[in-house]
């Protein structure tokens, strides 16, 4: 079994090989994303570490009870109020109000599921209004004869 110790060692070697390879990954100029991102403090850390993108999760924290679009706004604002150049994925879309809310936030890139992205193309108006404009089509066609 392991000591309290030992799990510190552990856990700060962990964290210490987490660094090494992220700093050989900012060397080598990669790409780097900070996924999860859960708060505006979690993106800015993000940010000043050399993130190429950022992901506010939205939907995981509507979950919680909390606002998750709020969160988006919040980071574009952020990043364009200080030119910070990481670039804002909106994750974890549940719905088409979360990809219309995160496009408004100025949100550069979106993670959409595909069941939100065919509720895109869905609304009950335009089924309607189709089946209304087929319906008068025949009429007019039915009358013509």
């Amino acid at each position: 079994m392991f000591s309290s110790g030992t799990a510190e060692y552990l856990s700060t070697a962990s964290s210490s090989l987490r660094a090494d390879r992220f700093l050989h990954c900012t060397q080598a100029r990669a790409k780097l994303q900070r996924a999860a991102s859960l708060s505006a403090n979690q993106a800015i850390l993000a940010a000043a570490a050399g993130a190429t993108y950022v992901s506010p999760f939205v939907g995981r924290l509507d979950d919680i009870g909390e606002d998750g679009l709020k969160l988006v706004y919040d980071v574009v604002d952020i990043y364009d109020a200080y030119g910070i150049e990481t670039k804002v994925i909106a994750a974890s879309l549940r719905h088409p109000a979360h990809v219309l809310e995160c496009a408004k936030a100025g949100a550069d890139y979106a993670t959409v599921p595909f069941k939100v992205l065919k509720m895109l193309f869905n609304h009950p108006l335009t089924t309607k209004g189709i089946d209304q404009f087929n319906a008068d089509w025949a009429k007019y066609m039915e009358a013509k004869k």
